[in-house]
């Protein structure tokens, strides 16, 4: 009886160990769920393909006339950059990932939740720019280039 016991109980604790040992803590699931680097992570989404785990933040930009600030982050991991609304604004604002030979990625500010763009692998050069706002000569404030 005490064997079967034993038996029973390491059995318990083999089960126990393996389903500690599960990962269901969403950013390491995160972590798990990266799709893409680089280039292949141009006009992806950084939250869903798990870029934002490892973010930082370059630098910032904010018109001049005031108003939200827009980040420009990157993912080391992903080796990919983006920008986003640091705070939720009126939709009036819009930002835009400015990047070397492609089009850019405008978004509009969101009243609702920090808005973002698409990503742009860091292989090509890339600045945040924020409009003037109410411009009528369709002004950016921008930052420096990164490469």
């Amino acid at each position: 009886m005490a064997r079967r016991s034993a038996v029973l109980i390491a059995g318990l604790l083999t089960f126990g160990a393996t389903t500690l040992v599960t990962p269901m803590d969403p950013v390491a699931s995160a972590v798990v769920a990266r799709h893409c680097t680089s280039d292949a992570c141009t006009g992806k989404n950084p939250k869903v393909e798990g870029c934002d785990t490892d973010a930082e933040t370059l630098t910032t930009v904010r018109a001049t006339s005031g108003g939200p600030t827009v980040e420009l982050r990157r993912s080391r991991t992903c080796s990919a950059a983006w920008i986003r609304f640091s705070t939720t604004a009126t939709d009036d604002w819009k930002a835009k990932l400015d990047i070397q030979g492609h089009d850019p990625y405008v978004i509009n500010a969101s009243p609702s939740y920090p808005a973002y763009s698409p990503m742009v692998g860091t292989s090509k050069s890339y600045r945040a720019c924020v409009k003037e706002y109410m411009d009528a000569h369709d002004r950016w404030a921008c930052t420096p280039k990164w490469y």
